[in-house]
């Protein structure tokens, strides 16, 4: 969309589609990006922190196993996911 002059569609729905048009170079259509996003995946995606002691290393390996972790933070106690 970038490289078209006067380009103004963020978004369009068909009966079988729905798409969005996003600028890289401004930004443009990020918020619709997110909405369609929040309705196509659901409102069921959870984000928690835990906090693991070191003995429960094979949770946190599971975790990760299956991509369920954003970041993490290690003090001298614990593991925060």
């Amino acid at each position: 969309m970038d490289l078209c002059e006067n380009f103004y569609l963020a978004s369009e729905s068909t009966k079988d589609s729905k798409r969005v048009c996003v600028s890289a170079h401004t930004g443009f259509g990020v918020i619709e990006l997110e909405q369609l996003m929040i309705e196509s995946l659901g409102k069921n995606i959870v984000q928690q922190t835990l906090i693991l002691l070191p003995s429960e290393a094979r949770i946190r390996a599971e975790l990760y196993q299956l991509k369920a972790v954003l970041s993490e933070h290690i003090d001298e106690r614990s593991v925060s996911i």
